[in-house]
């Protein structure tokens, strides 16, 4: 199968986006040929399993792909309440759906899977302005914020693995082999400012249980 040159960055960024979305539940073709003329489709989509229900955050995309289905992206994407169908627009569409990606819990299914694919998209613009098209301009200026934010999240996440790191190396060297896979475990799981108590604690708590106490 020769794939053809994809042509916008929407159209990169709707492939993947539903590629990644769909990865494990249905098998896909990008670019497939269709008989007779000889033209090509975006995505030729076939669920692995008949009948399986989909992930209630892949919403109306879950249900289209529900069944053997074929996708074409195109600029002007309908509005709609589908976040991850909203995101395959453009304009004033992308840039609501972008803002509400945003404001999504870090945690949230939505937020982890469009996330890497709008960072992984913007590395593929040119980087002089002079070699970019209105939709790269548009592209970069609507998922601007967003990029930002998530750098200064994954900075603050490398700060507290870092002091999760730290704590671990302390307790170790004060209690030794009582710090087992359950403690390891529970100082991953906890917020930065318990982490922080816990490591004030370090020097002055007697057992410790008496230093993990909440």
């Amino acid at each position: 199968m020769v794939a053809a040159v994809t042509r916008t960055p929407f159209d990169r960024f709707g492939k993947q986006l539903v590629r990644d979305a769909l990865e494990g539940r249905c098998s896909i073709e990008t670019d497939a040929e269709v008989p007779a003329d000889t033209r090509r489709i975006d995505l030729w989509v076939t669920p692995r399993e008949s009948g399986a229900s989909p992930p209630d955050h892949l919403g109306l995309l879950g249900r289209i792909t529900s069944g053997s289905v074929t996708l074409e992206f195109f600029h002007n994407t309908p509005s709609g309440e589908d976040l991850l169908v909203r995101l395959l627009g453009a304009g004033s569409v992308l840039k609501q759906a972008i803002a509400e990606l945003q404001a999504l819990p870090l945690e949230a299914p939505e937020r982890r899977l469009a996330l890497p694919v709008l960072l992984r998209l913007r590395l593929t613009v040119p980087i002089d302005p002079a070699q970019q098209t209105s939709d790269d301009q548009e592209f970069l200026m609507n998922t601007q914020d967003i990029v930002e934010n998530w750098r200064r999240e994954a900075i603050q996440e490398g700060r507290e693995q870092g002091e999760r790191k730290v704590l671990l190396r302390l307790l170790r060297r004060r209690f030794g082999a009582e710090v087992d896979g359950e403690i390891e475990r529970r100082v991953a799981a906890a917020p930065a400012e318990q982490v922080e108590v816990w490591t004030e604690r370090v020097l002055s708590a007697a057992t410790l249980t008496e230093l993990l106490a909440d």
